[in-house]
């Protein structure tokens, strides 16, 4: 059982260290493990999450604090890598404007998972409660469907990316502002994300975190996972999009029991961001791991 979209402290709306995170994820009988912190580059987002932790303390995402995360993370696989795998990731915001400096920041360092993410549109947080009506009450929803998979598009077009996060993220927030029908279809504007995708051979998340709130599903929902499968996307990762040590592994049992229905065989992991298939056996996916009674997993 995997968990590849993991936020530790050094995201500043996360709580839990990687040690913590480790252990927990021994108990609950996890096999591999990927943390992944935000990387928000939006120039005019710096002040409010263009920033990480390190000791307690804020200093800028662009600064020098990844050396510290990943000798974090080494020790964490030196504590643990005999019980449980251990990768290093992280989740990028896509801004079209700070590709070049990314792409330098995920060459640079020893990346095993790279997760690309759309949060924001116009500069406006869909992902945030507290922002997402000032975006979602500015336009219809043809026009925000316009807005966001064409940054989606671009997103999967740099190449930066082996995975996207959290496909129809919009769902998260926008039943509020929007007809339900409209939010659970798939939009015109997500086919040629889909197939962008599918072409580049790049991964489509399983996000159990909307299992967790309102939407009561994960991200994507069903019409837009059966698209994805019948234009030929077969790379696939799981993640819980933990933000504390509670969320762990949540959902993860359902997320795979989706795929299986789907008839997708294999789930994906990384390696230095080399990609490998693993089976996803039927048998094991009928047996309910023993944390989802303590989660009781929707």
């Amino acid at each position: 059982m995997l968990d590849y979209h993991i936020h530790p402290d050094f995201s500043i709306d996360a709580t839990g260290s990687v040690d913590e995170y480790c252990r927990k994820a021994l108990e609950l009988g996890l096999r591999e493990i990927c943390f992944t912190p935000h990387y928000e580059t939006d120039p005019e987002r710096e002040h409010l999450d263009g920033l990480v932790r390190v000791d307690g303390k804020l200093q800028p995402v662009t600064g020098g604090w990844l050396d510290v995360f990943f000798n974090t993370v080494e020790k964490a696989k030196e504590n643990y890598g005999d019980r449980i795998g251990v990768k290093a990731g992280i989740e990028v915001d896509h801004i079209p404007e700070r590709c070049d400096h990314v792409r330098r920041v995920i060459s640079g360092y020893p990346f095993d998972f790279v997760l690309g993410a759309v949060h924001s549109l116009d500069h406006i947080a869909i992902s945030s409660s507290s922002e997402c009506g000032n975006f979602f009450c500015s336009c219809d929803v043809d026009t925000m469907f316009d807005k966001y998979f064409d940054l989606l598009y671009q997103a999967v077009d740099s190449g930066l990316y082996d995975a996207m996060a959290h496909f129809d993220i919009y769902r998260r927030f926008g039943y509020k502002y929007y007809a339900r029908e409209d939010l659970e279809g798939l939009p015109s504007k997500a086919h040629r994300v889909i197939k962008k995708m599918a072409d580049r051979k790049m991964a489509m998340e399983i996000n159990t975190s909307g299992l967790r709130c309102g939407v009561k599903s994960i991200f994507p929902g069903p019409e837009v996972l059966r698209y994805a499968v019948a234009c030929g996307v077969t790379e696939f990762t799981v993640g819980s999009d933990a933000h504390s040590i509670n969320d762990l592994g949540r959902g993860i049992f359902r997320a795979l029991g989706v795929l299986d229905k789907l008839d997708i065989e294999n789930i994906t992991v990384y390696t230095k961001r080399t990609k490998e298939k693993i089976p996803m056996s039927r048998g094991r996916v009928c047996q309910k791991p023993p944390y989802d009674k303590v989660f009781k997993t929707p």
